[in-house]
């Protein structure tokens, strides 16, 4: 039997630091400025008066929105690195393999091996289940962690297709480095998604062995 313990893989998230810079920043000036146009709004004023008033402390607010920028920046960063990174690196490559809910040995079939495994995350029932997505030489199955969940299998002879489907692209844009999900379509177009960190080796395994 193949070996099956994965390789130490490492998943390095990155965060967009301009998106969120721009974003925090604009949208801080843009309040600060909406809320000195209506203060100045009573008694009735003129437009001119109005505008003159909204920006002769334009310099101050430029300054409040350049700190509360760059402030939101790093809150975002800290977060992605000290809770959102370590969440998605335990799911995906955690410290030891297995840890299933169902020990492997009662789900698998007399002389079924298994050729490739990975940690991983399943769609089921639209919550994403932690656990280990196996490859063997009769069936793909996934085994939470979770006993409340009840494994997955397909037959390798109703796969129709695998593709890889990048994250959301809006999601991609303030955080760079998140894996392809990995998409199974069975013979009757149905489709199940999973996340590990190496989707493109997954897939190639499945059409090689």
């Amino acid at each position: 039997m193949t070996p099956t313990n994965p390789p130490r893989l490492r998943l390095r998230l990155r965060l967009a630091l301009a998106p969120i810079l721009w974003s925090a920043g604009g949208s801080h000036l843009a309040l600060r400025t909406f809320a000195r146009w209506e203060r100045f709004a009573w008694p009735a004023r003129s437009v001119e008066d109005r505008l003159r008033y909204v920006f002769s402390d334009s310099t101050r607010m430029l300054y409040q929105s350049a700190f509360w920028a760059i402030a939101a920046t790093v809150l975002a960063w800290l977060l992605v690195r000290l809770i959102v990174g370590p969440i998605v690196r335990h799911r995906l490559a955690p410290n030891s393999p297995g840890g299933e809910a169902v020990p492997r040995e009662f789900l698998l079939e007399p002389g079924e091996t298994v050729r490739f495994e990975r940690p991983s995350t399943f769609l089921m029932e639209g919550t994403w289940m932690p656990g280990t997505l196996l490859l063997t030489d009769r069936r793909i199955r996934f085994l939470p962690r979770d006993w409340t969940a009840p494994p997955w299998s397909i037959d390798r002879r109703d796969v129709l297709a695998i593709d890889l489907v990048p994250v959301p692209a809006r999601l991609a844009a303030i955080v760079s480095g998140l894996p392809d999900r990995l998409a199974i379509v069975d013979r009757s177009s149905s489709t199940v998604f999973a996340t590990l960190l190496d989707p493109a080796e997954f897939a190639d395994r499945i059409c090689l062995s």
